[in-house]
């Protein structure tokens, strides 16, 4: 569970400074319930590294939760916070 979550903080992390938004990437994230999040398309390892957990830890039989309704976003973008930036969602 920690490696999916060093996974996530990576797929987020962006280049506030870009010239395009690198927050593209629209993926199911979570473990037990999967809503839809944007990540940073320069982030495809971490990304790739989510989905191979996420197979992994549904191949154990984990899961079973009942989930609610997702809100869904619209589009993502970079959001500097001191400096580094990380993937936001926007509805």
């Amino acid at each position: 569970m920690a490696k999916y979550g060093q996974a996530v903080a990576s797929a987020r992390q962006c280049d506030p400074l870009a010239d395009v938004n690198p927050c593209t990437v629209k993926v199911e994230w979570g473990l037990a319930c999967g809503c839809t999040t944007f990540m940073s398309a320069t982030q495809q390892t971490a990304i790739s590294q989510m989905a191979d957990i996420k197979k992994e830890w549904a191949a154990a039989g984990c899961g079973g939760a009942i989930c609610g309704p997702c809100q869904q976003p619209t589009s993502g973008l970079c959001d500097a916070d001191g400096g580094v930036g990380e993937c936001i969602d926007v509805y």
